[in-house]
């Protein structure tokens, strides 16, 4: 089907199927469409087969022969990964599993991670070693446990207090809102709310810290993070269930299991399946978890009823903006424009998510009216989801060891945050959207007046990001459905730079901070000191962005805030993903 759309579309017009769906299509409730998609791919055949990837002792072994070579090659991340994949295809209770924690600890031991090394041993000897590699494992918890305090000894001296207090959320709390501070209120205009700053705000002040409802992990870092709470984690261990999964440990495991993936794990191999079509993972598991928030399937089925614009409308602050309020997640703008083809095609993937969830006879009621009426009610919810949920990027810092150094991580993970994800969208935000693993920090970059608006970057900050001219602008249609041709979505804000003009004022500022010698001699221990007079630097320069002074700045800015980030995520990665 989804190889030959054109076919697949030639097929029902001959069966004359089409234009059912289309007509269901037109309606407000969207659950008919995907009843009718469901019942059009078992009638033609292309309901697409659920491969479930089983645990295998041979592919465990073969994956840790691969970490083994890594190593010898000093290709130690990589190494990891591999031992990671090795314990995630173990079956459970078997030789190989523990041969994957014992292959994981020699690692950690040569790269003088001995915290994480001793870890992995102890499991090794909960779980049962095989003889041969007794004196292995109690020679290497030897070592490691006499050498454990220089790692820590090293840790504490990275320690900085100001980072550690500077994300530690004590201001008042807005009782509406409660993940953010009481610097941020809500207006309605036209029945719609706008967030906005109550009072003026400083450059650099933390406003709001907000947990993801859920979150989904980019593949590329399926073998070196937590699948649930997204740490890039040294002890990660597999799910049970699946080949997919890997949690930093058990309580996020048990966590993960609790709120979705109990459901998702039969059924995870089929999201491959429908990768192709606008109906994330993300929105699966939001919905799945969603409908736990709900007592019984009948008020579940009722709220779905009312979403979007419409519930917005009549909806208190709390029930639109609060995460811990169940119904924040039916209330999300969806007035976007080009849905008309998303929906077309939304329709069959939600229709095979239906179809297994159904299969799995533990998700849906088993009488057949309750059934009915719920799978009506979680395939609406699943289809404005597809639609119209706002997926807010989170871009996280990570520590590579070999380096002795903090960058960005690579990829980007994307999570749905019932307060962060309803602000409004700009190219140069006055909010910056600072991504703390499942977490998001929002933290002023902008003088904000009483009265403004909070705007974040969709896409992260311009300069935080080495994007291509016009890939931008690409990225936000495909993923906001969003038009826009300003100077940083097409990339002129490059030829822009060298255009502003400083004033005296700007560059009596400029000057002050000495940002060349700041940045030749940057050390973590004086964030205390440099993070202050960038802030007040940025304020004095916030009309001025594309400037060579507010770019040397910003950069500036934001390797302090890599640092803070670092220190309460707890990243880590040994060495390059390409070294």
């Amino acid at each position: 089907m989804w190889r030959s759309p054109a076919f697949f579309q030639e097929i029902l017009n001959q069966q004359g199927l089409v234009g059912k769906l289309y007509d269901a299509i037109e309606k407000d409730d969207l659950s008919d469409a995907v009843i009718i998609a469901m019942d059009i791919l078992k009638k033609t055949n292309n309901m697409p087969p659920l491969v479930k990837e089983a645990k295998c002792k041979l592919k465990s072994n073969s994956h840790r022969q691969q970490g083994n070579k890594a190593f010898k090659s000093n290709k130690f991340q990589n190494a990891l990964e591999w031992y990671n994949k090795a314990l995630m295809y173990a079956p459970k209770g078997s030789e190989e599993l523990v041969l994957g924690y014992s292959n994981r600890s020699a690692l950690l031991s040569k790269c003088k991670m001995f915290q994480a090394c001793l870890k992995d041993v102890s499991t090794c000897f909960e779980l049962g070693y095989p003889p041969q590699i007794s004196d292995k494992l109690a020679n290497r918890r030897s070592e490691a446990t006499k050498n454990v305090w220089i790692e820590r000894m090293a840790m504490e001296m990275r320690f900085c207090e100001f980072s550690e207090d500077y994300l530690e959320f004590r201001e008042r709390r807005n009782p509406q809102i409660t993940c953010a501070s009481i610097d941020v209120g809500i207006i309605k205009e036209s029945h719609v709310p706008k967030v906005v700053a109550v009072r003026d705000v400083k450059v650099g002040k933390l406003i709001a810290i907000e947990k993801a409802f859920t979150s989904q992990l980019d593949r590329k870092l399926l073998y070196s993070a937590c699948y649930y709470c997204h740490k890039m984690s040294l002890n990660l261990i597999p799910c049970e269930g699946c080949t997919k999964a890997l949690f930093c440990s058990a309580d996020c495991r048990r966590t993960c299991m609790e709120e979705y993936h109990s459901f998702e794990c039969p059924i995870i191999e089929i999201f491959d399946e429908i990768s192709s079509i606008p109906v994330s993972k993300l929105a699966v598991i939001t919905a799945i978890k969603l409908r736990k928030k709900f007592k019984s399937w009948e008020e579940f089925n009722e709220a779905t009823k009312t979403v979007g614009l419409k519930r917005m409308k009549k909806s208190e602050i709390n029930e639109i903006f609060n995460s811990e309020n169940k119904f924040s997640l039916l209330n999300f703008k969806d007035d976007a424009i080009f849905t008309y083809g998303m929906i077309y095609n939304a329709t069959f993937g939600c229709a095979i998510v239906v179809h297994y969830l159904n299969m799995a006879k533990s998700f849906f009621p088993t009488r057949a009216t309750e059934k009915a009426a719920a799978v009506c009610g979680f395939s609406r919810l699943l289809m404005y989801y597809a639609v119209h949920l706002i997926q807010t990027q989170i871009s996280s810092t990570v520590s590579v060891m070999a380096h002795g150094k903090t960058e960005f991580c690579e990829v980007a993970n994307f999570g749905v945050f019932p307060f962060t994800g309803k602000l409004k969208g700009a190219c140069n935000p006055n909010v910056l959207v600072v991504g703390l693993n499942k977490e998001v920090a929002l933290i002023t970059i902008q003088p904000l007046k009483q009265g403004t608006e909070l705007t974040i970057a969709y896409l992260g900050h311009w300069l935080d990001n080495n994007i291509e001219n016009g890939s931008r602008l690409r990225n936000m249609f495909t993923l906001y459905n969003t038009v826009c041709a300003c100077a940083v979505c097409n990339g002129d804000w490059k030829l822009l730079r060298n255009r502003a003009r400083p004033t005296e004022t700007h560059l009596r500022a400029f000057r002050k901070l000495n940002v060349s010698e700041a940045i030749e001699n940057y050390c973590s221990s004086d964030i205390e000191h440099i993070y202050p007079k960038c802030c007040r630097a940025l304020a004095f320069l916030h009309d001025l962005p594309f400037s060579n002074q507010y770019i040397d700045v910003y950069k500036l800015f934001r390797k302090c805030l890599l640092d803070i980030q670092d220190q309460y995520s707890s990243n880590i990665m040994l060495d390059g993903t390409n070294d």
